[in-house]
C-alpha cells in the first residue's frame, strides 16, 4: 500500500473530484506533517486538522467551507480519528468521510460513523464494566478454563456446512503467514466458496498485508478485526455475558476482553470451522470459538511450545489443556518435533496432536532463467564468479544469525571464491553489521532486505543455510530443494522433516559453525554429489509437502472429506 503522504493527497483529491466530494478537510493523525502538494488548487482543499505531540488537535480552515472529511494515514483506517475529531467535523457543517483502503478510497456517512463510534463506545463501556466486576473471592486458576470449555448450546447456526473461517495475527512475510495463504488458496481451487480471513493486523505496522494479493487474486476476502460495532453486537454480547459472563470474571481481564472480541467476530460470521494458527490467536479464537459452539475448531501450532519464546503467558498452558479435552477441538502442528513437543507440555497422550505437514505451492516458484538471476546479482554488487551460499530469515534471536554470520567466515577462509546473501530483516540487523565488519567480510556479503522474488534470490545460490535455535517446519529448505538447491541446516524443531539427511542436505546436531561450514566446503567441493542432491530433492518435496496432499489432510481435519 502506498505510504507517501503528497501522493496519497493527490489520489483522495483526484477521487472526491469525479464524485462532487470537494473541497476537503484532511485529517492528519499523530506522527504526520500535512505535507500537501503546491500543485493542487486551493479551491480544493479548505484546511486540515493534525494531532499535536500533546494529543491536542489543531485546525488550519480556510474561508472555503469544506463537502468532506479526508482521512490521510498510512496506518490502520480510521486510526487517528476520534469521536470528538468527526462531530466538530459534523458541526462545521461536513457531511461526508472519505478513507482508504486496501482496493482504494471509498466514502461514508460522517453522521453514520459517529453513531458507529457511540455504539462501539457503549459496547467496549458495558464490556469494561463487567470484566471489572469481579468478586473479591475469584481468581484466575485452571477450572475456569474447563468450565468455559464444557458443553453447551451453540449461540448460532453456521451459515453453510463448508463455511471456512481462518484466523492467524497478520499477513507478513513469515513461514506460517505463507501456510495461511496457501491452505486458502488450496481450498478455493477445490472448489470451497464460503472462505474467510481475520487478522488482528493486516494494514499496520507496515508489511502486515505481504499475502494479502496472494489472496486478492483468488477473490477470498481477508479483514482485520473491528471495533466499530453494531447494535446487533451488543446483543451478542448480551449473550456471551448470560452464557458465560461469571465464567469469564475468572479469566485474566486481557485474555477475558480477547475471547469476547473473537467471540462477536464468530457469532457475526457464524462459521462451521473455525481454523486458528499460532498461539495467541488459538487461545483466544479457540475459547471463543468453544463460547459460540463452533462445530469444529482446528488449532494450528506451527512451532515448538510457547514457553520457548518471549510472548509466553502463564495462562497459555491451562488454557490450552482445557481446550485439549474439547471434543469439537483438533489440534495439529506442522512438524513432528513440535507436535511431541506439545504433547510433553500439555500432558497430552503421544499423537493427541496430528502432525499436517506443510503444503508448498510449486506453480509459484520457478528457478528463475540464468540471465535474470545474474542480472539481479550485478545489481546487487556480486560479482560474477562468486559462489553464493544463502538464506531467508527473520533477523531474530530465534534464527541465530550470528551463528550464521561465524559460519560464513569460517567458510570464507576455505574458500575464497564464496559470497553471501541472506534476504530478510529485523531487530538484529545492525549487530549482524557489526559481526560482518569485524570479519572483514563488508564486500562479500549482501543484505537487500525483503523481498517477494524469493525464487530469483533462491536460484542464485549453490547452498542454502539455515542456523535457527527454534523452528516449526520452515519452508525455505523446501523451497531451495524445490529449486535444486542443497540445504545444510541446524536440528532445530521440525527442520529435520524438510529434507532428506545425507542426500538432499546435511542435518547438523551441534551447534558449531565448523560442522555447518565443514558441510558447506563439501557442497561448494562435491559437484557430483550435488547434481544427485539436485535431481532427488524435488520428488522428496512433492512426495512429503506437495499441495494437494496438505489440503486433503486438512479437509480431512475439518471432517468434510
Amino acid at each position: 500500500m502506498e505510504h507517501d503522504i503528497p501522493a496519497q493527497i493527490r489520489d483522495c483529491v483526484t477521487w472526491c473530484g469525479e464524485r462532487n466530494l470537494l473541497p476537503l478537510l484532511l485529517h492528519f493523525p499523530k506522527g504526520l506533517t500535512p505535507d500537501i502538494p503546491e500543485e493542487i488548487p486551493p479551491s480544493c482543499i479548505a484546511g486540515f486538522s493534525m494531532e499535536s505531540p500533546l494529543g491536542k488537535i489543531v485546525w488550519r480552515t480556510s474561508s472555503c467551507k469544506a463537502r468532506t472529511l479526508a482521512v490521510i494515514t498510512n496506518r490502520v483506517p480510521w486510526e487517528g480519528l476520534d469521536f470528538s475529531t468527526a462531530l466538530q467535523a459534523r458541526k462545521m457543517g461536513i457531511r461526508h468521510m472519505v478513507r482508504r483502503t486496501p482496493t482504494g478510497w471509498k466514502s461514508v456517512s460522517l453522521s453514520r460513523f459517529l453513531i458507529q463510534r457511540l455504539q462501539e463506545k457503549l459496547l467496549w463501556t458495558l464490556l469494561g464494566r463487567f470484566l471489572a466486576a469481579r468478586n473479591a473471592g475469584k481468581t484466575h486458576h485452571g477450572n475456569a478454563y474447563h468450565r468455559l470449555c464444557r458443553q453447551h448450546s451453540p449461540l448460532y447456526m453456521p451459515t453453510a456446512p463448508d463455511s471456512i473461517l481462518v484466523l492467524n495475527s497478520s499477513l507478513a512475510s513469515g513461514g506460517s503467514e505463507r501456510q495461511v495463504a496457501n491452505t486458502l488458496s488450496g481450498l478455493h481451487h477445490k472448489g470451497f466458496q464460503n472462505l474467510s480471513l481475520l487478522c488482528r493486523n493486516l494494514h499496520d505496522p507496515q508489511g502486515s498485508d505481504f499475502y494479502l494479493p496472494h489472496l486478492e487474486q483468488h477473490g477470498i476476502p481477508a479483514r482485520e478485526i473491528g471495533r466499530a460495532y453494531s447494535g446487533e453486537e451488543r446483543k451478542n454480547l448480551l449473550k456471551i455475558i448470560e452464557k458465560s459472563g461469571n465464567i469469564l470474571q475468572r479469566l485474566p481481564e486481557h485474555l477475558a476482553e480477547q475471547v469476547v472480541i473473537y467471540a462477536l467476530e464468530i457469532l457475526n460470521a457464524r462459521p462451521q470451522i473455525v481454523h486458528a494458527w499460532q498461539d495467541s490467536t488459538s487461545i483466544f479464537a479457540g475459547l471463543a470459538a468453544v463460547m459460540a459452539g463452533v462445530p469444529r475448531i482446528v488449532l494450528a501450532g506451527r512451532n515448538m511450545t510457547p514457553r520457548h519464546f518471549g510472548y509466553f503467558q502463564p495462562w497459555m498452558r491451562p488454557a490450552y489443556q482445557a481446550l485439549a479435552q474439547h471434543p469439537n477441538v483438533v489440534m495439529i502442528n506442522n512438524s513432528t518435533a513440535g507436535a511431541r513437543d506439545y504433547e510433553r507440555w500439555l500432558g497430552l497422550p503421544e499423537g493427541h496432536i496430528r502432525v499436517l505437514f506443510n503444503g508448498m505451492n510449486s506453480a509459484n516458484l520457478i528457478r528463475s532463467r540464468h540471465e535474470d538471476v545474474m542480472a539481479w546479482r550485478r545489481k546487487l554488487g556480486v560479482p560474477d564468479t562468486a559462489r553464493l551460499v544463502g538464506s531467508i530469515f527473520r533477523f531474530y534471536p530465534e534464527k541465530d544469525p550470528m551463528l550464521w554470520v561465524e559460519t560464513a567466515a569460517l567458510l570464507a577462509k576455505k574458500h575464497p571464491e564464496s559470497a553471501f546473501l541472506i534476504l530478510g530483516d529485523g531487530p538484529l540487523r545492525a549487530q549482524m553489521e557489526d559481526a560482518i565488519r569485524k570479519h572483514g567480510l563488508e564486500n562479500r556479503f549482501f543484505l537487500p532486505g525483503v523481498d517477494k522474488e524469493s525464487a530469483r534470490a533462491l536460484s542464485a545460490m549453490e547452498a542454502f543455510l539455515l542456523t535457527s535455535k527454534l523452528e516449526g517446519t520452515p519452508n525455505v529448505c523446501i523451497e531451495a530443494q524445490w529449486l535444486g538447491v542443497p540445504v545444510v541446516a541446524t536440528d532445530a524443531g521440525g527442520t529435520a522433516d524438510t529434507f532428506a539427511d545425507g542426500t538432499t542436505g546435511f542435518l547438523v546436531r551441534d551447534r558449531k559453525p565448523g560442522e555447518l561450514a565443514d558441510k558447506l566446503s563439501f557442497i561448494l567441493s562435491s559437484p557430483d554429489w550435488v547434481k544427485k542432491a539436485s535431481e532427488t530433492a524435488p520428488a522428496f518435496v512433492r512426495g512429503r509437502f506437495g499441495m494437494d496432499r496438505m489440503i486433503d489432510e486438512t479437509l480431512e481435519v475439518y471432517g468434510l472429506k
